[in-house]
C-alpha cells in the first residue's frame, strides 16, 4: 500500500536587506521537485517538503522545534532556525526525508541555491512520494447553506490547476477581479488558494444589512458582468502593481509562503509563477476573465445566523377576505388559500381550479382539507411569489361553483355553509423570505377585488328528529352530531369516522360551521326511509358504544396530525385554515391523545333518534286495505 504525504516547512535566519527574489528549481535524481528562493534582506530561511503522512515528524531540526500541521494526504511541518545554520538544517531535513521520501522539498530565504547545493545534494538518496491526486469538480451554480455568524457569502471558481502554465496569469486576474468588485463592495476579498488541492478564486464577502442570500445574487450578477467587460489599459496597469505587491508578502511571511510554494511544487506547480507576474495586456486577461467566468456562476456558500419566523402581520381587506404574513427564511415562499363557512363540495371546486392553475406554471402545489376547511398551498422562489399570488388570486375566481339541490346542499344550508364562496370566505396565508416585503401588498391587490358578501351564520342543526322530504327517489339521509372544539373532540371525531367506514354505504365528513365541530353521517339504500334510519341507529349504536382503544385513538390521532402538521405548505394551509376553525389541535394534543377523555366524548354522544336527521326518499307503502265483510242473515227455511 502507498504512504501518504506529509509537507515540511523548515525556517532559517539570516540578516539581509530586503530584495529581489532569485528562483532555482530542479529535480533530484529520483525525481523530486526542488526549490530554492533566494529573499535578500530577511532574517530567516525557510524549508518546506511534501512527505508521506505516516513519516514521524522530527522534534527538532538543528534544535529549533518543527511545527506539524495536517493537510490533504500529507502533514506540514515547520521550523526557524538561523541562517548561519541552514546548511546544518537542509542536511539534517534530507536525512529525515531518507526514511519516509518526499514529495517536493522549497527553501526560501537568504541563502543562495549555491550554499546550498551540497546539503540538497543528499535529497538524491530520497525516494520520490508523490501526491495522490484529487479529481478538481466544481459544481457550477450550486449553494451551500451554512449556520453561523456573522452573515458572509463565499463565491468559488475554478482556476487553472497548479501544473497548468496558465497559472501564471493568476495574481494580476485576481488583482483585477478585485479592483472590479471593490467599486460595489468595498469590503469584498478576493483571493487564489488551493483548496483540497485544487485551485480556487475564493470571493468572500460580509453582509452587513443585507440579507446574504440577496447579496449573493447581486454578487453573481456584478461577477458575470466581469466577463463582458475587457480590462482596460490603466486596471491592468493596477493589477500588475497589485501582484508586484503580492509577490513583497516573501519578506514579510517567508513560512506561510514557503509552505504554500511546496504544495504547488507537489501538485506539479512551478514556483517562480507563483512569486512573479508576469507582463499581461488587457487583451491577454480579457481572455482569461471569459474562460473563467464567462457562463460560469460559480460555487455559493452562504453562511447566516439561524433565524426565527417573524412575528406575523395581519390585516382584514375591504371585502373581508384575512390576509396573514410571516416571514421566514431562506429563498422559498408559500401562497396558501383557505376557503371558510363555505360547503365542502363549493369549496373543493374553487382550490382545484387554484391548484391547477399553479401547476401549470410549474410550481409544487398541495391541495388539503382541514376539517372541512378546503386550503390549497403553492410553494416557489422568492422571485415568482407575486406571480404565484395573482395566478392563484385568478384560479380562485375562475370558477363559479354549480349550484345543488340535492340533500348533501339541503344539510349544508341548514348548518350555514354558503354555495358559492365571497370575499370574506377567504383567508391568505404568506409565508416570505425575510428580504420580500411586497407579498401582504400584492396579496391585497390580487385578493381585494374579490366581491363581499353575506355568510349566514347558520343555526344549530335542528332539533332531534327526522327532516324527511318524501319522493319518488332511493331512500338518504344524513346525520349530524356536534362534538366539542377540542384535541379530544376531534380525535372522536376521526375514530367515528374511522369506525363507520368499516360498514358499507357509510360515509362521513367533519366539518367546521360557523365556530362549531360537526359530523356528518351519510347513507343511501334500503326499501324505504324508515329501514335506512332503523339500520343507520343500529350501525350509530355501535359505533358510539365500543370503548375507546389506546392503539385505535393514536391511530386516529396520527390521520389528523398527517392532515394539521407536515412541511412548509401545509404549515401555511393550516395558517391560512385557522381563522375558520373552532379549534387547531397542536402536536402535542394529537400525540398525547389521551383514551380516557377521547372516550367520555364519545359516551356523551345521544343516540341517532336524537340527532338531527335529513332524508328524501320513498315511504313504506300503505298496508292493503281488508276486504269489507258485510253479511245477510239468511232466514231459515219455512217449513211446512
Amino acid at each position: 500500500m502507498g504512504k501518504y504525504l506529509l509537507a515540511l516547512s523548515v525556517t532559517l535566519a539570516a540578516a539581509l536587506p530586503a530584495g529581489a527574489q532569485v528562483t532555482s528549481e530542479w529535480r533530484t535524481a529520483t525525481g523530486i521537485p526542488v526549490a530554492v528562493v533566494a529573499v535578500v534582506g530577511g532574517d530567516v530561511e525557510h524549508l518546506a517538503a511534501v512527505v508521506p503522512a505516516d513519516a514521524a515528524p522530527p522534534a527538532a531540526i538543528a534544535g529549533f522545534p518543527v511545527t506539524v500541521r495536517p493537510r490533504r494526504g500529507a502533514q506540514l511541518w515547520t521550523v526557524t532556525v538561523p541562517s548561519l545554520l541552514a546548511p546544518q538544517a537542509v542536511g539534517e531535513f534530507a536525512a529525515r526525508l531518507a526514511a519516509s521520501g518526499a514529495a517536493s522539498v522549497v527553501a526560501l530565504g537568504t541563502v543562495p541555491a549555491r550554499e546550498l547545493g551540497d546539503a540538497f545534494a543528499a535529497l538524491d538518496a530520497v525516494a520520490a512520494r508523490s501526491l495522490p491526486r484529487a479529481r478538481c469538480v466544481l459544481a457550477d451554480g450550486g449553494v451551500e447553506v451554512q449556520q453561523g455568524s456573522p452573515d458572509r457569502v463565499e463565491l468559488d471558481f475554478a482556476l487553472p490547476q497548479p501544473d497548468d502554465p496558465r497559472t501564471d496569469l493568476v495574481p494580476a486576474f485576481v488583482a483585477w477581479v478585485r479592483m472590479r468588485l471593490a467599486a460595489e463592495f468595498p469590503d469584498i476579498r478576493v483571493e487564489s488558494e488551493l483548496q483540497d488541492d485544487c485551485a480556487r478564486l475564493a470571493v468572500r464577502l460580509t453582509a452587513a444589512n443585507e440579507h446574504p442570500r440577496a447579496l449573493l445574487r447581486r454578487l453573481r450578477q456584478r461577477v458575470a458582468a466581469l466577463a463582458s467587460t475587457p480590462a482596460t489599459v490603466e486596471e491592468v496597469g493596477r493589477a500588475l502593481a497589485a501582484g508586484q505587491a503580492r509577490e513583497a508578502q516573501a519578506a514579510v511571511r517567508g513560512g506561510p509562503v514557503a509552505a504554500e510554494l511546496a504544495d504547488r511544487l507537489a501538485l506539479g506547480g512551478r514556483v517562480a509563477g507563483t512569486l512573479v507576474t508576469p507582463v499581461v495586456d488587457a487583451g491577454t486577461l480579457a481572455e482569461f476573465a471569459r474562460e473563467i467566468l464567462g457562463g460560469h456562476a460559480g460555487f455559493a456558500t452562504v453562511v447566516e445566523q439561524e433565524r426565527r419566523a417573524r412575528d406575523e402581520a395581519r390585516q382584514t381587506l375591504d371585502n373581508g377576505t384575512l390576509v396573514q404574513v410571516r416571514w421566514i427564511p431562506g429563498e422559498v415562499g408559500v401562497v396558501a388559500v383557505a376557503l371558510g363557512n363555505v360547503a365542502p363540495r363549493a369549496g373543493r371546486e374553487v382550490v382545484a381550479a387554484a391548484a391547477t392553475a399553479a401547476a401549470r406554471k410549474g410550481w409544487a402545489t398541495t391541495v388539503r382539507d382541514l376539517a372541512g376547511v378546503p386550503a390549497v398551498a403553492v410553494a416557489a422562489p422568492a422571485a415568482a411569489l407575486t406571480d404565484v399570488i395573482e395566478t392563484v388570486s385568478d384560479g380562485v375566481t375562475s370558477v363559479r361553483p354549480a349550484a345543488h339541490d340535492d340533500l348533501e346542499a339541503v344539510v349544508m344550508r341548514a348548518l350555514g355553509l354558503a354555495d358559492v364562496p365571497a370575499g370574506e370566505a377567504f383567508s391568505i396565508a404568506l409565508a416570505l423570505p425575510a428580504d420580500l416585503e411586497l407579498g401582504g401588498e400584492a396579496a391585497g391587490k390580487f385578493f381585494g377585488g374579490i366581491a363581499p358578501g353575506r355568510v349566514t351564520a347558520g343555526a344549530a342543526p335542528g332539533g332531534p328528529g327526522l327532516n324527511w322530504t318524501v319522493g319518488a327517489g332511493a331512500p338518504e339521509i344524513v346525520g349530524v352530531v356536534e362534538l366539542p372544539p377540542t384535541a379530544a373532540g376531534m380525535v372522536a371525531a376521526q375514530l367515528l369516522r374511522d369506525r363507520l367506514a368499516l360498514d358499507a354505504g357509510m360515509s362521513t365528513m367533519l366539518l367546521a360551521p360557523a365556530g362549531r365541530l360537526a359530523l356528518t353521517v351519510a347513507s343511501a339504500g334500503g326499501p324505504h326511509v324508515p329501514a335506512l334510519d332503523a339500520r343507520l341507529a343500529a350501525v350509530w349504536k355501535k359505533a358510539a358504544a365500543a370503548k375507546a382503544a389506546a392503539g385505535e385513538v393514536a391511530a386516529a390521532a396520527r390521520e389528523l396530525l398527517a392532515v394539521f402538521y407536515g412541511d412548509a405548505a401545509a404549515a401555511s394551509a393550516r395558517a391560512a385554515a385557522a381563522a375558520f376553525l373552532p379549534f387547531v389541535p397542536t402536536e402535542a394534543d394529537l400525540l398525547g391523545a389521551d383514551p380516557a377523555e377521547v372516550g367520555k366524548v364519545i359516551a356523551a354522544l345521544p343516540a341517532w333518534e336524537k340527532l338531527a336527521r335529513y332524508a328524501r326518499g320513498q315511504a313504506p307503502p300503505m298496508p292493503a286495505p281488508r276486504p269489507d265483510r258485510t253479511t245477510v242473515r239468511k232466514s231459515n227455511p219455512h217449513r211446512s
